[in-house]
């Protein structure tokens, strides 16, 4: 995008610099911006997320802790799969991409349990018995002192 040539003066015409209107340095800007967010994309991850995606984050975060799958429980965990049809993940009809249930029940699964499940926060039922999780969260903590966070499981 050419600039504005400044001039020593009217006899000599000499170019000593280049300035630009406010409008052409906006453009420029704006190009070297785009450039820098598309070059980007080959440093980091670049993805389109769903826009509340905090339920998704927090199952992924879950399976990530998760160290042994025996039986496969977790194959329908891709990017294929709307994480609302995952096995063991049903969402909520009327707060649409919100987890209601998560049912691990008798995976012999083994890990950790994430702290990340405290973000789903419309989670009603939370069924992780017969499997072999620690009793431990990643704080070193013991899981009674986040299962509060918790306040619409039911009983």
């Amino acid at each position: 995008m050419p600039c504005c040539s400044l001039h020593d003066g009217p006899s000599r015409g000499n170019i000593i610099g280049r300035t630009c209107s406010k409008q052409q340095l906006m453009k420029s800007a704006m190009a070297v911006l785009a450039l820098m967010l598309v070059y980007r994309c080959g440093y980091v991850r670049c993805a389109t997320v769903p826009q509340d995606s905090t339920d998704m984050l927090a199952l992924i975060d879950f399976r990530q802790a998760i160290t042994g799958d025996p039986k496969g429980f977790f194959y329908s965990w891709n990017n294929s799969v709307n994480y609302c049809n995952w096995n063991g993940v049903t969402c909520s009809k009327t707060h649409r991409g919100r987890v209601r249930e998560h049912n691990l029940t008798g995976q012999s699964l083994e890990g950790k349990i994430s702290l990340s499940l405290g973000n789903l926060t419309i989670l009603k039922i939370l069924d992780l018995s017969s499997n072999s999780l620690s009793g431990q969260n990643y704080l070193g903590g013991p899981i009674g002192a986040w299962i509060g966070k918790f306040k619409n499981l039911g009983t």
